[in-house]
Formats: C-alpha cells, sequence, structure tokens
C-alpha cells in the first residue's frame, strides 16, 4: 500500500507543491489520498517534473516527486500521504 512522507512544502503563484517521497507503494494522477495524522482527503491532481514538457501520471517507491493536490488541505513536512483504500493501522502506544 501506499506510504509517501512529505519532506517540504512550497508556494508556487496559486499552487501549493509538496515534495514527497514514496516509502512504498505506487500514486496515479486522479487517485483519492488521506494525510495522516490530520485526516484530510484529497485527489492526486498532478506529478510535477522538470522541464515542463515532461509529465508523469504516476511514482513508485523509492521516488523523491513534487506533486499538487487538487483540493485545499494544510499539509506539512513529517505528514505521511496514503490511499484511501488502504489506510495504515493507527495507534497510541507503542
Amino acid at each position: 500500500p501506499l506510504r509517501a512522507l512529505v519532506q517540504d512544502v512550497y508556494r508556487r503563484e496559486d499552487k501549493r507543491l509538496l515534495a514527497v517521497r514514496v516509502a512504498s507503494g505506487q500514486m496515479r494522477v486522479g487517485e483519492a489520498l488521506t494525510l495522516l495524522p490530520s485526516g484530510a482527503r484529497a485527489t492526486l491532481a498532478s506529478i510535477e517534473s522538470w522541464p515542463k514538457e515532461k509529465t508523469a501520471s504516476n511514482a513508485a517507491a523509492g521516488e523523491a516527486v513534487v506533486i499538487t493536490l487538487a483540493e485545499p488541505v494544510l499539509a506539512e513536512r513529517g505528514m505521511v500521504l496514503t490511499c484511501d483504500n488502504a489506510p495504515p493501522m493507527v495507534g497510541n502506544r507503542f
């Protein structure tokens, strides 16, 4: 299942860019995602690349990419992105 760690958040013009590292699974444009620990939900709008002519529609484990979300959610460094259909178990004890 998808687990992607938010490394940093940038703002460019009207976009909020999330620098993420995909730890496991893969993400696809159009996929529904959940941000943990907030529980906010959003849709993956794009996987940004440079130069602009190159576009990616997915990112797999081990890749570091910059993404945008369709909905304006608050994302911060250290949050984890997961896919809606395979959420991780969240506990409050070691």
